[in-house]
């Protein structure tokens, strides 16, 4: 049986595409992230997550869907619930909706604001 990297799933769909969100680019290819202009220091979940938001803006993406595209599996505990906190204190105020009991919503108008 062969395994697949989750971490490349999301991100490698398309590595030379440019994903533009307001304020916020993310070169997946590259994977380098920025907000006006200043690079945002992301971990390798931290930066897929970030690309799968990126690319999902504004649909409930379900906790079952982030742990299949970025772990391949289901990780232990509230490990997707810390990844987001700490992905979220580097992204502007309200880029990421919670959304109780079932996952997490990208609002593109929050990087869109100043």
């Amino acid at each position: 049986m062969v395994m697949t990297d989750p971490l490349s799933s999301a991100i490698e769909r398309d590595d030379t595409e440019v994903v533009e969100r307001g304020r916020l680019v993310v070169l997946p290819g590259e994977y380098i992230a920025s907000v006006d202009g200043d690079q945002l220091q992301l971990t390798r979940r931290e930066f897929q997550l970030l690309a799968l938001f990126v690319r999902n803006p504004g649909r409930l993406l379900r906790r079952e869907e982030i742990a299949a595209e970025v772990w391949g599996t289901s990780p232990k505990g509230r490990t997707i619930d810390i990844h987001v906190a700490r992905l979220r204190k580097k992204l502007p105020r309200g880029a990421i909706e919670t959304v109780i009991r079932l996952g997490y919503r990208f609002i593109d108008e929050a990087v869109n604001t100043s």
